[in-house]
């Protein structure tokens, strides 16, 4: 077999830096699964599980049986779409439910109250929200105390801007 280095550049690239936070090393990191709902199909690898957005707003029931079969470690989707597949799962029978050990948001503000629906109907331990550009990948992501973002500072140099274009 090929060493776990070679075989982790899909997971480990896109892999969210609260999986180092929280203490996984990077051969726990490769064998995560992770699945996302999204905008523009792609194809991260083996791990990896993309559902179209479109096709899920058109099929939740086929999108939700695909999660679980493939039962991903997290998922990662904009916040309307998770909500949007909470309350799906919710109105399951429990032994239909896919579950997540951690679920990923980003693209809009997520409300504490929204937070704790997700958690509650996706039986995840924790969710993290993260800003990033799909060409260049996480800018800032989430930590456990959930009180902000912070930036990549090893990769991005972010400038503040206030609402009169001054720094």
């Amino acid at each position: 077999t090929e060493p776990w280095h070679s075989l982790a550049v899909d997971s480990i690239k896109f892999a969210p830096r609260f999986l180092r936070w929280r203490g996984f090393s990077k051969e726990e990191i490769y064998n995560f699964r992770f699945a996302e709902i999204r905008m523009k199909y792609r194809r991260l690898g083996k791990s990896s599980l993309c559902i179209f957005t479109p096709d899920f707003l058109k099929d939740p029931r086929s999108a939700v049986q695909k999660l679980y079969d493939f039962k991903p470690d997290y998922l990662d989707g904009r916040v309307t779409i998770i909500l949007e597949l909470a309350r799906f799962i919710k109105n399951l029978p429990e032994e239909e439910r896919p579950t997540f050990r951690f679920v990923l948001t980003h693209g809009e503000k997520i409300s504490h109250t929204q937070r704790e629906f997700i958690k509650s109907a996706l039986k995840c331990v924790d969710l993290y929200d993260h800003y990033g550009l799909q060409e260049v990948g996480d800018i800032a992501e989430d930590c456990e105390k959930h009180q902000g973002l912070h930036i990549n500072e090893a990769l991005f140099m972010v400038e503040v801007i206030d609402k009169n274009g001054k720094r």
